[in-house]
């Protein structure tokens, strides 16, 4: 995080699509690069293989945002696959986020 902001990165993003990290430590990353390095954080949920339950799906979320992340993107593939799905995603959005939280992703999922 320090390297970003001194090569005059102004945001990141945090996931673990590929990785698997403890929801803890991604809260805490999500919320130092917030604090200590005032970056705005883009935080990724879901897998590039395999699926989230539902249920997992949105306490990442939920997590990402509560540790500070501006914007929540959802891996594409969770969109298309598994118990996940771009109705129920859509749906969710709308009921459980800002409107400012949420007009990337229905943006996105208009377009599909």
């Amino acid at each position: 995080m320090k390297d970003a902001k001194e090569a005059g990165f102004s945001g990141i993003e945090v996931s673990d699509n590929l990785l698997k990290i403890d929801p803890r430590k991604k809260k805490a990353a999500i919320s130092k690069a917030v604090k200590e390095f005032g970056l705005t954080v883009m935080g990724e949920v879901g897998r590039k293989e395999g699926s989230m339950t539902k249920e997992e799906l949105i306490a990442d979320v939920e997590n990402c945002l509560d540790a500070g992340a501006s914007i929540v993107l959802l891996e594409a593939h969770e969109l298309f696959h598994g118990e996940s799905g771009r109705r129920f995603w859509m749906n969710w959005t709308k009921k459980s986020l800002s409107k400012e939280s949420c007009s990337s992703f229905l943006s996105l999922c208009s377009r599909m």
